[in-house]
């Protein structure tokens, strides 16, 4: 199975929970790459600049975004148990196949921002997409 097969089998039915629940997408290999050299060339570029990240953009890394979604307290239930497994598996591959490329970049203004986690692989970028509301 390769990349993409895994993320799209590990992100099945997965949501990333915010003030709303939006679903986590894998992009297609060859959008994720057009995407992902156009995202990394401009913020390089504007941070390159001003030596600081552009207006309205936030990067994180893996375990700052998905940070809420992998934790499990006592009070949890088996369903949050089970869906904090799930992300923490997805953190892992993640991980794993990317290893330092790979980021989490929010774009937009509140309460709104459309999230995409960018990184590349041995097989190539890879990209998810999802949406967060923050107030």
């Amino acid at each position: 199975m390769n990349t993409h097969q895994t993320l799209t089998e590990l992100t099945h039915n997965l949501f990333y929970l915010s003030e709303s629940d939006y679903p986590l997408e894998v992009i297609g290999e060859e959008k994720a790459e057009e995407r992902a050299e156009i995202m990394m060339k401009i913020i390089e570029s504007e941070a390159e600049e001003s030596e600081e990240t552009p207006a309205g953009v936030e990067i994180t890394d893996l375990d700052t975004f998905f940070r809420n979604a992998m934790t499990v307290y006592d009070e949890s239930s088996d369903t949050e148990v089970t869906l904090a497994s799930r992300n923490k598996a997805l953190v892992d591959f993640l991980k794993n196949a990317c290893g330092e490329s790979i980021h989490c970049f929010k774009f937009g203004s509140q309460p709104e921002k459309f999230v995409y986690i960018v990184g590349k692989s041995a097989e190539g970028y890879i990209m998810l997409k999802t949406k967060v509301v923050e107030t």
